[in-house]
């Protein structure tokens, strides 16, 4: 969102703001590293995670909103698909 850059030699300083924010009713944010097994399940072409006191190992999902962070880390807005559909068949 904001950006203040300054120029000092080759050097380039930025102080950047970035916001995440949900734009689903029963969507999470999830913050995962890069290389993490979670990356690998929410950011395949099927998306995936285990959910608590489901009886599947995996629960299908969909990513409305990936922000990279520092350091390899990533936050991601998700909801679980069958919460997503409900709300498209409204």
């Amino acid at each position: 969102m904001g950006n203040n850059k300054e120029r000092a030699g080759n050097n380039i300083n930025s102080q950047e703001v970035t916001v995440l924010i949900k734009t689903h009713e029963k969507s999470f944010i999830k913050k995962f590293k890069i290389d993490s097994i979670d990356a690998g399940n929410i950011l395949s072409s099927n998306p995936k995670l285990h959910k608590q006191g489901s009886s599947s190992l995996y629960d299908s999902i969909v990513v409305l909103q990936v922000l990279p962070c520092e350091d390899n880390w990533i936050l991601a807005e998700i909801v679980w698909k069958a919460d997503y559909q409900k709300e498209k068949e409204k």
